[in-house]
């Protein structure tokens, strides 16, 4: 299955915080979390060693998020355009 690594981390991870919710003692939500009793960042983090970009990796990125966002942005300008033409007293013929 596609991305099945992903869903098996995620369910792995979603049991030990319900496990960890059961044993937590009482804490007062008013009291913030001291620095030092929070875990270093790249412990949360896990590294992917194979998550590299090739080298027209970016611009394809880029292009489709270009084609993506584009089309939606000019229909709406239209829009907003056609809206302010119609109540300027366009079409008046």
């Amino acid at each position: 299955m596609l991305l099945q690594r992903k869903i098996d981390r995620a369910m792995k991870w979603a049991r030990e915080r319900r496990k960890g919710a059961q044993e937590a003692p009482e804490v007062d939500p008013n009291q913030p979390e001291k620095p030092e009793d929070l875990p270093p960042i790249e412990d949360l983090v896990e590294k992917d060693e194979h998550l590299t970009l090739e080298k027209g990796d970016l611009k394809a990125m880029m292009l489709a998020g270009l084609l993506t966002i584009l089309p939606v942005c000019l229909l709406a300008l239209l829009l907003i355009c056609l809206l302010g033409y119609l109540l300027m007293g366009g079409f008046r013929g």
